[in-house]
């Protein structure tokens, strides 16, 4: 099933794009999909784009139906 969803994630993001920002892998953990912070944010702001929004929408829609615990891990910037 994770296979599964790391496909669709992966052809959204290629569809979208951002295949070179936007990262799907599967490890022991699960599903870890990891955003470059210039995808998400301007340097020295906290405030998501709003040009990723439909991308994060789609991923999370994605996710939704797993009965799994979500972990969300930032790091900031030097700004």
């Amino acid at each position: 099933m994770y296979l599964r969803i790391k496909k669709r994630i992966e052809e959204e993001i290629e569809n979208d794009g951002y295949s070179d920002k936007v990262k799907v892998v599967l490890n022991k953990e699960g599903l870890e999909i990891s955003i470059q912070d210039v995808l998400l944010f301007n340097s020295g702001e906290a405030e998501v784009l709003k040009s990723v929004n439909p991308l994060l929408l789609q991923i999370s829609s994605m996710l939704n139906g797993l009965d799994n615990s979500i972990k969300i891990e930032g790091h900031t910037d030097n700004v």
